[in-house]
């Protein structure tokens, strides 16, 4: 038996690294990025990314979140 714990990532983690890993080619045009997110998705998922965005911030500033 382990004494070690396995980290188990939540679907919202993988989610995130997923994210992560895509932006993080500096040869992307994130502005041209935007402007398909926002032509070729529902305004739903737009919302939804502006609530990712809006979270990320606040954990960045040091607001309290339901995480913590």
């Amino acid at each position: 038996m382990s004494r070690f714990v396995k980290h188990v990532q939540s679907n919202e983690e993988k989610v995130a690294i997923k994210i992560g890993t895509l932006l993080s080619d500096f040869r992307l045009d994130l502005e041209s990025v935007g402007f398909y997110l926002s032509r070729v998705n529902p305004f739903t998922v737009y919302r939804r990314i502006a609530e990712s965005v809006e979270s990320s911030i606040d954990q960045l500033e040091g607001a309290p979140t339901r995480h913590d």
